[in-house]
């Protein structure tokens, strides 16, 4: 009997101590209930259609970028997209838009801070129009998408129901005309210096209250050569008005010499029987001239046909306005105002009729 014992004894020993059984039993159970877990988990990630995760939110994976976020897509044709996805609260109605195309921008400011629908902060889009698109913040708090430019555009919006579209063009296939307006001198070239006044500082004024004034008019987009005080080349000032201008519009202020203003106003044009413009110089400056001389306290106003160094490879119609500046104005801002209505008028008038 004890021998029988001693049999089955040597028998478990043998197969718990030295045979491997019982590693690989061990083994292929765990990859048993594996495979069971794996298949299981896949199979509750399927939909009826075949589509993986697209219950992925049965298992914890949804995220929140997929129920609630604002998509930003760019379209071989031009078009730019803002897309709200989800049922938070976003106006569209709301926006606003400011182009600063003389920093390369092109900034849309959302109405609030919608920061985090977004799913990232830097697009690289390198089209036509747009080489990246920032989703930045102002100091106001609101979200704004700094849209940096490849080149000069216009946009032409569409206000949808959960989307709005931006048609990026070319500034004339979406304006009647495109004016590039150049105050007269700019950081160091004073012009007239009176010992009160600089030249550079009022042409500036003039027409930066002549772009406020173009604002109101959707037919006629203004770009200024400088928006600061800064020194621009004649050589950049007309490559800008070849690209981009149907009217080269440039104001200085009439002298007598470099430390004295004179109340003469000169409109200077260069136009001879060579000269094919869809504007012609000649009637533009005609319809100035009365307009000016309507809206300031000028007597008269003198029209001069003559080439100068400025109209040097001018492609398009280019005009010189050269305002007198008396005392007779109750102060400089008078003056400003005065003068930036009368070009406006008669520029409105000579472009759009």
């Amino acid at each position: 009997m004890r021998s029988f014992f001693n049999k089955i004894k040597n028998a478990m020993t043998y197969f718990l101590l030295e045979s491997q059984k019982p590693f690989f039993i061990v083994f292929f159970i765990l990859i048993f209930f594996s495979a069971v877990f794996s298949v299981t988990q896949v199979f509750t990630m399927y939909d009826d259609t075949g589509d993986f995760f697209k219950k992925y939110d049965s298992v914890g994976f949804m995220s929140k970028y997929d129920s609630e976020k604002i998509d930003l897509t760019f379209k071989n044709d031009g078009r730019m997209i803002i897309k709200k996805i989800g049922s938070f609260d976003l106006d569209f109605n709301k926006f606003s838009f400011v182009d600063q195309y003389y920093s390369g921008e092109y900034r849309i400011i959302f109405p609030g801070d919608f920061n985090e629908f977004f799913e990232r902060e830097y697009f690289d889009v390198n089209n036509n129009f747009i080489n990246n698109v920032l989703v930045s913040e102002n100091e106001a708090g609101q979200t704004v998408l700094v849209v940096k430019e490849k080149d000069i555009f216009a946009a032409e919006i569409s206000n949808g129901k959960n989307e709005l579209t931006f048609y990026l063009k070319e500034p004339k296939e979406v304006y009647d005309k495109v004016v590039v307006l150049d105050p007269g001198h700019g950081g160091m070239d004073f012009g007239v210096n009176d010992g009160k006044e600089l030249e550079k500082d009022i042409t500036l004024r003039i027409c930066q209250r002549l772009e406020r004034m173009f604002d109101e008019n959707d037919n006629v987009k203004i770009y200024l050569t400088r928006r600061f005080d800064d020194y621009v080349q004649e050589e950049e000032r007309v490559f800008f008005a070849n690209e981009y201008a149907d009217l080269f519009l440039s104001i200085h202020l009439c002298s007598d010499n470099q430390y004295n203003y004179s109340d003469t106003t000169k409109i200077v044009i260069f136009e001879d029987d060579t000269t094919e413009f869809d504007i012609s110089p000649k009637e533009c400056a005609d319809i100035l001239k009365k307009s000016i001389l309507k809206y300031t306290y000028f007597n008269s106003a003198e029209i001069l046909n003559e080439y100068r160094a400025e109209f040097k490879n001018m492609k398009v119609p280019a005009i010189f306005c050269e305002l007198g500046y008396s005392k007779k104005y109750a102060d400089l801002n008078d003056f400003v105002y005065k003068a930036a209505l009368g070009i406006y008028e008669g520029a409105k008038e000579a472009l759009l009729n």
